[in-house]
């Protein structure tokens, strides 16, 4: 009898001690990351039958569990995983939202600045200094535009290489999942099927971990290994196999990198859209809805001013009496083969249109015969039968043979800004003056003033631009009526024009706008402009870009302010959505900290608790060797 009690109580003493031990691991690791709360699973030994029924024979522990909960372990990855992508979405977002929202070193003052030394050009078109000085700021434009687009080419550069260091953190810690998958399997093997707690919190924390960097499922096998994927699908890590993500070149745009699994001899490429969380799908968002974006509106800027200046400034007389020449000039579009293409065709794309471009990249590819052109920013696609073709102001053409399935890449508008440069050296080179002028009558009677005499251009101009012609009004009654003839020959160009005051009369490529009431014999002359030095005529109309509508509804200042604009509430959007992220992943945390984490209090109880079960135990002990001493005793006082 005492020895069964002996029994009981040992056991008694060793299910406290496995307490206390569970319990002492717990306070040890209350601070250690990713720690799960442990506590014993204690049962009553196998009774044994006796004349009077089935008698105890103590206690035992027959396992050491983790306090867990797959789901809200499961919500905190999620949660972790589109945390961690908003987060880096918006810190890259607000690089170029203040790069570009600046109001000294952004590119809006430049413009402002530029524009009014052509003012000052304008008030003085004679003046050399008024003249160098319009020059030294549009280098410092051109500056401005280099100095904006380097900076967002070093930002797309920087985001390369946070991509490969994403890709090489990814592959280290599938590498140490592959690994725990063994050693878990193993110690579940050599354990009779018990857990090895350790092991599975730090696989917890690891895919926790892997998962900031990006999102991933998992599927945990029968053995207790967890089975990782990405993108749709594509398996990272199978067991104790780790496959390898890579960046490759994208298929239709070399430029750009995506993600890739390479399991053996394939690689598998994850598209874009999907990824399901983490900072690499953060940084790809970044590049393809933001930054690439961005770049291309500098861009179409940039073409637009050069452009348009241009084309004023060919319009003029510069100060040596010369047709005005070219001020800047821009970046040319970028095609990209695909280094899939098979065919030997050589596109190219060139800008006919600029106040017609879009912001977005295209993709050409030849099908079945035909020309395919997607605007990816929409996925809009347009079929051509055959190429030179013009698209939302661009002109594709191609030399040599396509082979059916080939794709080029086109960036109307990427270079824009890098490329921008002041080609104008020479203060004189700035066609201030109308190649024309515009002069009354000698002896005129009536009222009819000249408003504005401009060349409508675009170049290149009317070959006749500045043959000299004379405008002979007729007035017979309330009818006004004018003819065009030649001032030397008197031969008539133009007969019987009606005449409107307000309304423009083009001619030659001119374009002349009376007001007032001519008397009848009244005329109006236009010739070329001999004494040009001191006309602004033209310099009025190069200043007049700055208010002008030169990209769709919008001026130029308005289209660089609709670019920070569109940048500004994105990143506001993206702030704003990154903090509530931010709340949903701590409130995840906090769930699983209550169910998972150690509370002291609790611990200190349980201490109580196992340390007065010890004591109890060791009490049966002693009973038992009392009544085993007491027997004896018996026994011995026998004669």
């Amino acid at each position: 009898m005492s020895n069964g009690l002996i029994s009981i109580g040992v056991s008694g003493l060793a299910a406290a001690k496995a307490g206390m031990t569970a319990t002492s691991e717990n306070v040890a690791n209350v601070n250690t990351p990713g720690y799960s709360e442990e506590s014993i699973v204690q049962s009553a030994s196998a009774p044994v039958f006796s004349g009077a029924g089935y008698i105890g024979t103590g206690a035992q522990v027959t396992s050491v569990t983790r306090a867990y909960n797959a789901f809200q372990q499961n919500e905190v990855v999620q949660a972790q995983a589109s945390s961690s992508q908003l987060d880096t979405n918006y810190a890259q977002l607000q690089q170029i939202d203040n790069m570009l929202g600046s109001s000294t070193s952004g590119l809006g003052p430049a413009i402002d600045t530029f524009f009014s030394a052509v003012q000052t050009v304008a008030t003085n078109p004679s003046d050399t200094p008024s003249r160098q000085a319009m020059l030294s700021d549009a280098q410092s434009l051109a500056d401005s535009f280099n100095s904006v687009g380097s900076q967002l080419q070093q930002v797309s550069s920087t985001v390369n290489q946070q991509i490969s260091q994403g890709v090489s953190t990814v592959n280290s810690q599938a590498s140490q999942l592959a690994q725990l998958n063994v050693q878990i399997v193993a110690q579940g093997g050599a354990g009779a099927g018990q857990p090895p707690n350790t092991l599975l919190d730090q696989r917890d924390a690891l895919i926790q971990s892997l998962n900031k960097e990006l999102g991933t499922t998992t599927i945990q096998d029968s053995n207790g290994a967890v089975n990782v994927f990405v993108g749709n699908g594509q398996p990272l890590v199978l067991g104790s196999t780790a496959n390898t993500l890579s960046t490759v070149p994208s298929a239709t745009d070399p430029n750009q990198v995506q993600l890739a699994i390479q399991s053996g001899s394939t690689s598998l490429v994850i598209g874009s859209n999907d990824l399901q969380g983490g900072s690499l799908t953060g940084l790809l968002s970044f590049r393809d809805q933001s930054l690439v974006p961005a770049q291309n509106a500098l861009g179409r800027i940039a073409i637009n001013l050069a452009s348009a200046v241009n084309s004023q400034n060919q319009l003029g007389q510069d100060l040596n009496g010369n047709p005005g020449g070219a001020l800047f000039s821009s970046g040319s579009p970028q095609v990209t083969a695909a280094a899939t293409n098979t065919g030997t065709a050589t596109v190219n794309a060139t800008i006919s249109n600029p106040s017609a471009l879009s912001t977005s990249n295209y993709r050409l590819q030849y099908v079945g015969g035909q020309y395919v052109v997607t605007k990816l920013s929409d996925n809009t696609k347009t079929t051509y039968a055959s190429l030179p073709q013009t698209l939302d102001g661009v002109t594709l053409s191609a030399t040599g043979a396509m082979a059916n399935g080939d794709s080029y890449t086109i960036d109307p508008t990427i270079n824009g800004a890098t490329q921008f440069a002041v080609t104008a050296t020479d203060p004189s080179q700035i066609a201030a003056a109308s190649p024309v002028i515009a002069s009354l009558g000698a002896n005129d009677s009536g009222t009819v003033s000249v408003t504005s005499l401009a060349v409508s251009g675009p170049p290149p101009v009317n070959a006749n631009l500045t043959q000299p012609v004379q405008l002979n009004f007729q007035v017979s009654g309330t009818t006004t009526t004018y003819n065009i003839v030649n001032p030397t020959t008197g031969t008539v160009l133009a007969a019987a024009q009606p005449y409107t005051a307000g309304s423009p009369i083009s001619y030659n490529g001119w374009k002349l706008t009376l007001a007032g009431a001519p008397a009848n014999g009244d005329s109006v002359s236009v010739a070329p402009n001999t004494n040009g030095t001191s006309d602004n005529t033209n310099a009025l109309a190069l200043a007049g870009l700055q208010t002008a509508n030169l990209i769709g509804n919008t001026t130029l200042s308005g289209a660089y302010q609709q670019l920070v604009g569109s940048v500004g509430t994105q990143t506001q959007q993206l702030q704003s959505t990154s903090s509530a992220q931010d709340s949903l992943l701590t409130q995840a945390q906090k769930v699983v900290s209550s169910t998972s984490g150690v509370n002291l209090d609790n611990e200190a109880a349980n201490l109580l608790q196992y340390q007065q079960a010890y004591q109890a135990a060791s009490q049966t002990i002693v009973t038992a060797n009392s009544m085993f001493s007491a027997i004896i005793g018996l026994f011995a006082n026998l004669p």
